[in-house]
């Protein structure tokens, strides 16, 4: 016996309003969906953000006030002020070729590790390569015992700073003879408010597990500092950069700083998203310890970057920059960055750690 089902004028409109609701559902997904699936057009504009760790960006001057007797003339790295005045050029050089590739134009942004102070900023941004990029400076001397900190360098063009604030490491009141945390808010292209924090977490040097404490630490201060950006804005564009001597899949990143290696992990407690992660899990490093690749250097962004909105910047890609200047010629180690100094002997390369970056995205109208 055959059934046919008859279907009334009721039950098709009810149909046809299903349908419809699927398509607007699937439209929404579409505009709300994550800037990596947006395609480049002629009107789109792509700006770059980097975080570079120059390795011991020393002035020649003795500072009595911390530890950098090694990088003196008459230290035992003999820091003359040719090889510091070479040192500022390799890195200046670098710094405006980060993310050229894409944007065809030098960074807005750059965090920078290991300076020691404003004036080897100073003499960064009026380097020969740099200084027609007009880089403003933001910097706080931190405790840290050899005197690196860390800094954000801005093109005063299209980024202007509205607050900035240096956040100190804890144990209990006391407060840890390390690198503080930066943070600097600030419209981006006269639209966008973004936050980016600058990190330089502890090194491994004492032992992994023994400094792992120290890391989790600053992970739990980062987040604090991004959590009371949400609660003031739930929406809030955050950007999160540094050298965490943490890989993106150890506990410090993924469960202090609750980053997740995944957009479709998002959610509204679960915002922070991590682009390096998949790097990482692609065998994309930053720099080598103990003769292993890692991705220490890493660039995290808030879920509101994520959003495909064409009126503000997005996140559109993630990297690290190694391009062949920058990397060792010896063959044994061509994949390592080349150094300022390796095995104690001055090499007159760039830094051991390669930049990591991130490309924005946002259409014309």
């Amino acid at each position: 016996m055959t059934n046919n089902k008859i279907f009334t004028k009721e039950t098709l409109l009810s149909i046809c309003w299903k349908i419809r609701l699927i398509g607007i559902f699937f439209l929404f997904f579409l505009m709300c969906g994550s800037c990596q699936g947006q395609q480049l057009s002629e009107n789109s504009q792509l700006i770059t953000v980097a975080f570079y760790n120059v390795e011991n960006l020393f002035d020649t001057i003795n500072d009595i006030r911390h530890n950098d007797e090694e990088f003196l003339p008459n230290g035992s790295k003999q820091w003359t002020s040719k090889r510091y005045n070479d040192k500022i050029a390799n890195i200046s050089d670098v710094i405006a070729d980060i993310g050229k590739d894409e944007t065809k134009n030098a960074p807005i942004l750059v965090g920078l590790a290991e300076v020691e102070n404003y004036q080897v900023l100073e003499d960064l941004v009026k380097s020969s390569s740099l200084k027609k990029y007009h880089y403003g400076i933001v910097h706080f001397n931190s405790p840290d015992q050899r005197g690196i900190d860390v800094a954000l360098i801005y093109r005063k063009r299209h980024f202007k700073v509205l607050n900035q604030k240096s956040y100190p490491l804890l144990n209990g009141n006391a407060v840890v003879a390390t690198r503080n945390q930066l943070l600097v808010s600030g419209v981006l292209d006269n639209h966008d408010t973004i936050h980016l924090i600058v990190n330089h977490w502890t090194s491994k040097l004492s032992g992994e597990k023994k400094s792992e404490p120290k890391r989790e630490t600053a992970a739990l201060l980062c987040k604090h500092i991004c959590d009371s950006l949400t609660a003031n804005n739930p929406t809030a564009r955050i950007i999160v950069m540094g050298d965490f001597n943490d890989n993106p899949d150890a506990k410090s990143l993924c469960l202090h700083l609750n980053a997740k290696g995944k957009i479709e992990e998002l959610s509204t407690a679960d915002y922070l998203y991590n682009p390096m992660y998949q790097l990482y899990k692609d065998g994309i490093g930053s720099c080598f310890y103990q003769g292993k690749s890692n991705l220490f250097d890493q660039i995290i962004v808030s879920s509101a970057l994520t959003k495909n909105d064409s009126d503000a910047y997005c996140f559109f890609q993630a990297n690290t920059f190694q391009n062949q200047k920058i990397k060792q010629s010896n063959e044994r180690y061509e994949s390592y960055p080349f150094r300022t100094y390796a095995g104690g002997k001055y090499q007159g390369g760039y830094s051991d750690h390669f930049p990591a970056y991130i490309t924005l995205i946002k259409s014309s109208k």
